[in-house]
């Protein structure tokens, strides 16, 4: 009997000891048609570089202006309740943001995270200037301007988040992609409010949300005319090949 081994049972005083062949040949536990493709290729050092000077510039821009918030809502006819609600809804649109860019780069490959990424440069863009013009409208109108402009950067203000799947999708050492992103964080926020408070004093507080939304533009621009879908195109980014898995729930986590 080939692949087989014998037991031997216990011994009966009345029935002579017998052997019973057992087999040992095993299906496969996996099937080599159904193994998954290997990992999305790490980005290039030129794609890392370019990625992490636009977090940088993007941590820049957020700590130029962070600072000066409450003497843009001191212009407005905001009341303490009033403000409070306004940074409650913030947060909450800033933890609906994060879950949602989170799904969405989970399920989606190199170029469609860059594509986020683009949405998170250009609607902090237009939040940022959109502080500018309400500081110029004033009144209630303008306390409607901030409110809408809070709720649109919570929401789309998923930069760190991108920047480190984009990183960090296919690298060998996922530490060190983590370490250099929070060197650039900790830079943006001690260069940024220097700068800002540079440019209040010498050309005025308005310029600083207008600086800060033109910095934002053009890390949308360049993010659009440098990074490149090279882990897409070459096959590794997306969805994988061969064994089906399940698509993610959006309320499993729930």
């Amino acid at each position: 009997f080939p692949e087989t081994t014998f037991i031997r049972l216990p011994r009966s005083p009345h029935i002579p000891p017998t052997y019973h062949p057992i087999p040992l040949s095993l299906p496969p536990l996996i099937n080599p048609s159904e193994m998954s493709s290997p990992p999305s290729p790490p980005p290039s050092s030129t794609s890392g570089v370019a990625l992490l000077s636009l977090f940088l510039l993007d941590t820049v821009s957020v700590a130029m202006l962070v600072p000066f918030l409450p003497q843009f809502y001191g212009m407005l006819p905001f009341s303490d309740i009033a403000r409070e609600n306004m940074s409650s809804l913030y947060s909450f649109s800033q933890i609906l943001g994060g879950y949602v860019f989170g799904l969405a780069s989970d399920t989606a490959g190199v170029g469609r995270r860059k594509a986020l990424l683009l949405a998170s440069f250009a609607a902090s863009a237009a939040s940022y200037y959109a502080v500018a013009k309400a500081e110029e409208v004033r009144g209630e109108r303008g306390l409607w301007i901030v409110v809408a402009s809070r709720l649109l950067v919570g929401f789309f203000k998923q930069s760190l988040t991108m920047t480190t799947s984009l990183m960090t999708s296919g690298s060998g050492d996922k530490t060190a992609e983590v370490g250099r992103i929070s060197a650039c964080l900790t830079l943006g926020w001690i260069v940024g409010p220097t700068l800002g408070s540079l440019l209040a004093s010498r050309a005025g507080l308005e310029y600083v949300p207008r600086a800060s939304a033109a910095i934002m533009a053009f890390n949308a621009v360049a993010a659009a005319a440098v990074l490149s879908d090279e882990g897409e195109k070459g096959g590794g980014g997306g969805k994988p090949k061969g064994r089906k898995t399940k698509e993610p729930d959006a309320w499993s986590p729930l």
